[in-house]
């Protein structure tokens, strides 16, 4: 009968393999981790901005800061500033009165914590005149 055994040194050598792919794996585990928390975060932005993209066009003229049932996000709150659209061509406005000018909307979503903007879109809409 044969005596088939592994020898100490090839035990080690398959331990050092085997270590080697389970660190690798691990590494690649915890990239994975950190993009999909990354994500998470940049979809959690997205959605609350859209929110208030909604909330600020239904709005009108009326910028008014959205109330807590609409905008149910702890630790950040929108803001929303509007003013005349740049790259319209100024002889264009004041000679022509039929054209109809544009405000520039900016929204941002601002965390309370440290007041920076997380996520921020400028929209152009048109301008409403009380006049009519």
């Amino acid at each position: 009968m044969s005596n088939k055994r592994f020898t100490l040194i090839e035990v080690v050598a398959a331990l050092a393999i085997l270590a080697t792919c389970a660190a690798a794996l691990l590494g690649y585990c915890a990239a994975s981790v950190r993009q999909i928390s990354a994500a998470t975060r940049k979809e959690r932005d997205f959605t609350m901005l859209q929110q208030a993209v909604e909330y600020y066009l239904l709005q009108g003229d009326q910028l008014n800061d959205p109330p807590a049932e609409v905008f149910d996000y702890p630790g950040f709150h929108p803001r929303c500033s509007a003013a005349a659209s740049a790259g319209m061509d100024d002889a264009l406005n004041t000679s022509a009165t039929d054209l109809v000018q544009l405000d520039c909307l900016t929204i941002e979503i601002i965390r309370d914590a440290t007041g920076e903007p997380v996520e921020q879109i400028k929209i152009d809409r048109l301008h409403h005149d009380d006049e009519n």
